[in-house]
């Protein structure tokens, strides 16, 4: 096992690579959620540019990967996280507008009158539940 320390945050390097998703803390606060197929390296990579003092992971298959960062994102929000990665559960509204021909007034609007249970936003866009969208888009 190799130990890696910056700014004293403790990092252990170990033999099997850690497959999930990390948190990165500063004062017990989220800042950023990522993932990796081998969690310790990317931990060390983000050392250059995001202050953290503290991190934790949990264990998930790599099939799934996208599916659960996402879904941690929205939840927490955390300040460095910017967009989620593509997966198969939640929908932006930006690809909502360029992959389904839907302008972004008609699905205002269905947001504004509160038709969407699943509503998130993150840094400037909404993001719905796919399940939700394809129940939504048979009622146009």
């Amino acid at each position: 096992m190799e130990l890696f320390f910056k700014d004293n945050v403790k990092i252990e390097i170990t033999k099997s690579s850690l497959c999930g998703i990390y948190f990165l803390f500063k004062n017990d606060i989220i800042v950023y959620i990522g993932q990796s197929i081998n969690v310790e390296s990317r931990v060390v990579a983000h050392t250059k540019n995001k202050e953290f003092d503290s991190w934790n992971y949990i264990k998930v298959d790599s099939i799934d990967l996208n599916e659960v960062e996402s879904t941690y994102i929205l939840e927490y929000q955390p300040k460095y996280n910017k967009t989620i990665p593509f997966n198969k559960k939640w929908i932006s509204k930006n690809n909502i507008k360029n992959k389904h021909n839907i302008f972004r007034n008609v699905f205002n609007e269905s947001a504004e009158n509160n038709e969407f249970k699943s509503l998130v936003f993150l840094l400037g866009n909404s993001y719905i539940l796919i399940s939700e969208f394809n129940e939504w888009k048979k009622g146009l």
